[in-house]
């Protein structure tokens, strides 16, 4: 099967194939083979020859939430999209959480000038923090939330705007 995930920008094209307890992914030449186990607390371990690799992985509706070794990343599910606009950049201003947690540390307010990949807010949860960062050059238009506050899986903590100047919120090239 093969599996497109978007990124911000990024499109990864994932071929994937079952053998067994195993699974085989193949990006870009390079293949492994992984075995995933499901921890009772949510969690995954992936066994990749002798390295074992623990993290967290939670799906809602397209969206994948990933999070391994303190590093989060959000990547959405555009294998059954036939149109390239499916993979534009759209959506890429709003500030989802990428886990259940708590809002540790708001990292930005309302008008800061954010810059792609800056950090934005850090969400505990399960004694992990989390990161959040920027998927384009922007202005934080708003916060809908404050710090000590819980949030739920994928719910919208910040909206970006386009850069002040900016029709389109990101340069064509």
């Amino acid at each position: 099967m093969k599996l497109k995930l978007k990124s911000g920008k990024n499109l990864y094209e994932i071929d994937t194939k079952q053998q067994g307890e195993k699974l085989n992914l193949k990006q870009d030449g390079r293949e492994l083979d992984v075995e995933v186990v499901e921890l009772p607390d949510s969690g995954y371990m992936l066994l990749t020859g002798d390295n074992v690799t623990c993290g967290y992985a939670v799906r809602h509706k397209d969206n994948i939430f990933v999070h391994i070794h303190g590093r989060s990343w959000t990547f959405q599910d555009v294998s059954q999209d036939d149109d390239e606009t499916a993979v534009s950049g759209e959506g890429e201003n709003r500030i989802l959480a990428p886990m259940p947690g708590s809002v540790i540390k708001l990292l930005v307010k309302v008008g800061d000038q954010v810059k792609r990949d800056q950090p934005l807010v850090i969400v505990e949860a399960m004694k992990m923090e989390n990161e959040v960062h920027a998927q384009m050059d922007g202005v934080v238009d708003k916060v809908m939330v404050e710090e000590g506050q819980q949030v739920g899986f994928g719910e919208l903590m910040m909206e970006l705007a386009p850069p002040n100047g900016s029709d389109e919120g990101q340069s064509a090239s």
